[in-house]
């Protein structure tokens, strides 16, 4: 019997285009991996309009049947154009809530990183303090062609990372008063997503999400979400919820075995 499933990608940080990280993504999973086409009909495609999110940017990608009989569509959950906006202000601000706390709060797998962190800003700080003081004295070392490539290319560079890259993570993981409106509108769009795709007519058989990056986190927020609205207690007696059952029962004995 044939089935068809629905493969969600979510995209992650930086200045993310339409359909470039599907694309990438459907040429790792199935046009280079002969190993699951079917002979008849190998490692072609069809793109097709997205008719789930109704976004004349994004494309549907569909598969025919591979090895073991199951078609599959590709969507990607674009949120790039939801996060605009963002300034030094945002970066500063979470960066502030993830630094200046007392590191007895931070995870234990977390603290080489935490510390690392804290070392490099106290040694950044260190060299821009000796560059105004050496510019304010005429002691400065910096020859001034390095100055004019500072200038030029370090300082733009270094702003579009913060703002464009960096700046997305900032704005969506710091839960602050500035930022609620964005979570806000990136969440309700994924779970639209979700309940376009599980209306009887598309006749999905499992729908799967994929995230990279930031979008990993997204795609665990869209999942909590959306999760009050599938999550029905099945009838009485079905299989699903007998093997539920019993597996709980196992965990169950497993924790009451003495150590």
């Amino acid at each position: 019997m044939s089935v068809k499933q629905a493969v969600v990608l979510i995209h992650g940080i930086g200045e993310q285009k339409p359909m470039s990280t599907l694309r990438g993504f459907v040429d790792a999973v199935w046009t280079h991996d002969e190993a699951i086409h079917n002979q008849y009909a190998g490692s072609g495609m069809w793109s097709k309009p997205d008719n789930v999110s109704q976004s004349f940017e994004l494309r549907r990608l569909v598969t025919p049947q591979n090895i073991a009989g199951i078609e599959t569509h590709f969507f990607e959950f674009y949120w790039a154009h939801l996060m605009e906006g963002t300034s030094y202000g945002h970066v500063i601000a979470w960066a502030r809530s993830l630094l200046l706390r007392r590191p007895s709060t931070v995870p234990r797998q977390l603290k080489p990183v935490y510390w690392l962190l804290i070392i490099l800003l106290t040694v950044a700080l260190l060299l821009l303090a000796h560059a105004v003081i050496g510019r304010k004295t005429g002691m400065t070392a910096i020859p001034p062609w390095l100055s004019l490539v500072s200038s030029l290319l370090l300082v733009p560079l270094a702003g579009f990372i913060v703002l464009r890259v960096v700046g997305d993570a900032a704005r969506y993981l710091h839960v602050a008063p500035t930022n609620i409106q964005r979570r806000h509108e990136i969440r309700q769009a994924g779970v639209a997503l979700l309940k376009a795709l599980h209306e009887p007519e598309r006749k999905y058989d499992r729908i799967l999400l994929v995230g990279h990056s930031l979008g990993s986190v997204i795609g665990y927020d869209i999942l909590t979400h959306a999760w009050v609205d599938f999550n029905h207690d099945p009838p009485t007696g079905s299989k699903d919820i007998s093997a539920l059952e019993a597996l709980e029962e196992l965990a169950g004995s497993a924790n009451e075995r003495p150590m």
